[in-house]
């Protein structure tokens, strides 16, 4: 079987509170707002972030996954325009786990996350890997999704952020990862 490089969920009728309660820990605990980070990945208090966000933990609960991380994602443009700070560059992410959910938080709208097939990218399972140095245009986007509903998300082929000419900054996604791995959820 061949797995999906995503899958929209659906079923996640909470997500504006879910957001609401993320973005209420995020200004009250963190200066991400006010002082941009430099970073994509935004290791936080995790454990304190769920005993104040509720409903992500019963969303999860009520599907009998256990949350063992979770980060903030936090993008800003695409490098070399105005405003540009910080935006994920092509990669894939560390292992072991290859499968987690985002869960759009903060101006997600016209952001997109991008997929492309890399023949000489290194085998997933390390260290995550910059493929920054790759001409994007000679390489196949197999795949993307813009980023407004919460995603199973396969982290172990080459991806990338694009913030579109449409969209608000900066951008900020949760990354939702499990003690129960979720690959059969990117099954064809």
């Amino acid at each position: 079987m061949s797995m999906k490089c995503y899958k929209l969920i659906e079923d996640c009728d909470c997500l504006e509170q879910i957001s609401h309660e993320a973005m209420s820990w995020i200004r009250e605990n963190t200066d991400l707002m006010e002082n941009w980070p430099d970073l994509f990945w935004n290791k936080i208090d995790y454990k304190h972030f769920l005993l104040q966000n509720p409903t992500l933990v019963k969303w999860c609960a009520d599907r009998k996954l256990s949350i063992r991380v979770v980060a903030v994602l936090f993008a800003t443009s695409e490098p070399g325009s105005e405003n540009s700070r910080i935006v994920e560059q092509l990669h894939t992410d560390d292992g072991p786990l290859r499968s987690k959910i985002n869960f759009p938080i903060y101006n997600t709208k016209d952001t997109w996350t991008e997929w492309y097939d890399v023949p000489d990218a290194p085998p997933f399972g390390g260290p995550a890997q910059s493929l920054a140095d790759r001409d994007l245009s000679k390489l196949e986007k197999i795949a993307e999704v813009e980023t407004i509903k919460p995603v199973v998300f396969n982290s172990s082929i080459p991806h990338k952020v694009r913030i579109g000419p449409n969209a608000n900054i900066p951008r900020l996604q949760l990354a939702v990862m499990f003690w129960q791995n979720i690959d059969h959820m990117l099954e064809d």
